[in-house]
């Protein structure tokens, strides 16, 4: 394993506070019989766990950012899409994340493309 960098350790902190985040949700989900949303959140906390287990053994973190970021849009929208308006409070999380992982131009341009993807859903 590699001496990790900064950049190592933002992906290794985000991802892994991703995937404990949503264990919980996808619990709550599975208790709740919401079989598409526990879907969602399943796939999505074994995506950010093998995103966590790659960084921590390579300490690559360049495709990891983006696919992290790829990964937060995308379930965002599939969640507000699945569950209904009332997810729209999960928005400035998943924006968040990506102006953390990413350059701030290239996540101003996915933030306001995503927001539009939004509204439009609405």
């Amino acid at each position: 394993m590699a001496d990790p960098t900064t950049d190592g350790v933002i992906i290794l902190f985000i991802s892994g506070e991703i995937s404990t985040g949503l264990l919980l949700f996808s619990i709550i989900r599975i208790m709740e019989g919401d079989v598409p949303v526990a879907t969602l959140n399943t796939v999505a906390i074994i995506c950010t766990l093998s995103m966590f287990l790659h960084g921590f053994i390579t300490n690559k973190a360049h495709i990891a950012r983006w696919d992290l970021s790829a990964l937060s849009v995308l379930v965002m929208v599939l969640t507000i899409y699945l569950r209904g308006h009332e997810q729209v409070l999960w928005i400035f999380p998943a924006l968040t994340t990506i102006f953390f992982l990413l350059p701030a131009d290239m996540a101003a341009v996915i933030c306001l493309v995503f927001m539009i993807g939004v509204m439009a859903m609405m």
